[in-house]
């Protein structure tokens, strides 16, 4: 009898872990619904549409192909949310609702002011410098940048021109010169045009402006002067209150440390590959 107990009892054990297993498993296994976005106007980075099939349409390439990677061993499904422009995509990240809005933006410049909403990871996904642009129809064409130092170089364009800025990066050059700000890159560049305005603005903003509008005639007014010493990294952000701080990738480690790992390992792998000589 007690045998026949035990024999219960061990099976009633048995069931219930191969059950909490099971319902575990699911857990892990469980699809996870998450949407993203990317800033918009980086260049190349931002992606492109693939527009091969009509069901199945997808952003690919850029900041898309990043983040699909990223989470290849994962249980998410991502959904794109797409922006006119940097600051609404910034500005939409940082208010949770994990249906409405983006939990995940790429491409975000860091600023300490949004730190109570955003966790920036620590690994720059992208880096790239600051240029300035002027126009030389409110300029002397006398004018010489001063090398290396790009605040001495504002400063003296801020005495006759007035500077401006494309809205919600985050820019050191910026912090200390009075300037204004457009929505985005073609706002701020009918400033240079029209009124003699200088832009400062990372150097992607400005190369992708310049291929959209390869056709335009008065580009040859511009000069650029750049400063590849003046970094900017974008970043990988999250909504602190995202479910990816608490939805786990497995027993010991949540989503959101996952990302984090895979980040790691793919920079790092591009490091290498980079570092890694040319075959002749």
């Amino acid at each position: 009898m007690f045998l026949k107990g035990g024999q219960t009892f061990l099976f009633i054990l048995l069931f219930a872990f191969m059950g909490g297993s099971v319902i575990a498993s699911d857990f892990y296994n469980s699809e996870i619904q998450v949407n993203y976005t990317v800033a918009p106007s980086q260049s190349e980075l931002s992606g492109t549409l693939d527009k091969k099939g009509y069901t199945n349409t997808k952003y690919v390439g850029g900041y898309h192909s990043i983040l699909q990677q990223l989470a290849t061993d994962t249980n998410i499904k991502f959904n794109y949310l797409p922006y006119d422009s940097y600051n609404s995509a910034i500005q939409n990240t940082m208010i949770y609702s994990n249906e409405a809005n983006p939990e995940i933006m790429l491409g975000a410049t860091f600023d300490e002011d949004k730190l109570k909403y955003l966790d920036y990871i620590s690994y720059p996904i992208y880096t790239d410098f600051t240029v300035i642009v002027v126009n030389n129809n409110f300029i002397p064409l006398s004018f010489r940048a001063t090398k290396g130092d790009i605040s001495e170089t504002i400063n003296r364009l801020s005495a006759s021109n007035d500077i401006v800025a494309v809205k919600g990066y985050n820019l050191d050059a910026l912090n200390f010169v009075h300037h204004s700000e457009e929505n985005t890159t073609s706002k701020a560049m009918e400033k240079v045009f029209l009124k003699g305005s200088v832009l400062v603005a990372p150097y992607t903003l400005v190369s992708d402006y310049l291929q959209n509008n390869r056709g335009m005639g008065g580009l040859k007014s511009l000069r650029i002067f750049k400063y590849p010493k003046n970094l900017v990294n974008y970043f990988l952000v999250v909504n602190k209150r995202s479910n990816l701080y608490k939805q786990k990738y497995d027993e010991n480690t949540f989503i959101i440390e996952k990302l984090t790992e895979n980040l790691r390992n793919y920079l790092q792998n591009l490091e290498n590959k980079d570092s890694q000589p040319s075959k002749q």
